[in-house]
Formats: structure tokens, sequence, C-alpha cells
């Protein structure tokens, strides 16, 4: 019934990543994968609809591919299209709660202070933010990425 729907109303954004999930649970991962590359590339997409997208692809790559560094990136991607949606607020939670159990392993690592940065950054916690791209600096000298946010939240006077 779902690729019938599909075929009649390919918009039904929300319907396909539900049945990517069902497909998941039936062990039909090589389907899933399909569902999302094509919603993936999908173009003219309602912002709300593509940060679920990237949601759910940041939830595929950590439990189903045990990728979390392709996890964050979704993560991350869902974040940068600000649109204030549950999503938001869902990649927000995975991405601190990575974070902090990086910190946890590995407290000079300067990848988790980077992203609780780009956290602090995104949720416009501008001093915060600064306080976790400088401590990942101390960790990763020379670091564009950093330094980068760093000039953008530290504009010269």
């Amino acid at each position: 019934h779902f690729g019938t729907a599909f075929q009649l109303k390919p918009s039904f954004i929300l319907a396909r990543l539900d049945f990517a999930g069902i497909c998941l649970m039936n062990g039909e991962s090589d389907r899933a994968v399909e569902i999302y590359n094509n919603l993936q590339s999908l173009e003219n997409v309602a912002p709300d609809r593509k940060q679920a997208i990237e949601f759910q692809l940041g939830l595929y790559e950590m439990y189903h591919t045990k990728s979390e560094s392709n996890a964050i990136h979704h993560f991350m991607e869902s974040l940068t299209i600000r649109y204030g949606t549950k999503e938001w607020k869902k990649c927000y939670t995975k991405l601190e709660q990575i974070a902090k159990r990086q910190i946890t392993r590995n407290p000079h690592d300067s990848r988790p202070w980077g992203i609780l940065g780009f956290l602090h950054r995104e949720a416009g916690e501008n001093s915060e933010a600064v306080e976790c791209f400088e401590k990942a600096l101390r960790f990763d000298r020379g670091n564009e990425e950093y330094l980068s946010a760093l000039r953008e939240l530290r504009p010269s006077t």
C-alpha cells in the first residue's frame, strides 16, 4: 500500500520516512537505503521535511550502520536548516549526547568540543560557543573550521 501511495503522491515525505523505518525493522535495509537516497535527491523540499529527512538519516547512520561520524554529519546538516521543528531539538539533543560521550572517553579530542561549539552557536549562545571552540583549538591548533567559527563569533572591532 505504501508503494501505491508514493506513486500517486511522491511528495508524501513523512510517509516515505515511516516506510523506510518499517523496512529497517523488517531487515530490509537495502530498501530503506534506496528510500533515503531517493528522498535526499528530491528538490524543492520544504525546510521542515528536509530536516526530518536529515534527522532520520542521522538515526539510520547511528543505529544501523554504526557510523557515528556520518550520523554527526546528518544531525549537523539538519540543525543548519534552523526551522525550529521538533527534529531540530532532537538533533540538538543527539549531538549533545554524542559530544558529551566522546568527551568522557577522551577529553583531549577536539571534535566533540567543536560539536558543542557548533551547538551553542546554532542556539545563539555565543559566549558558550566561543568557549567550546577555544577548547577545541587547544587540542587541534590551527583547525580552520574552529578558527573560522571564532572569527564569526568575535568579529574584530
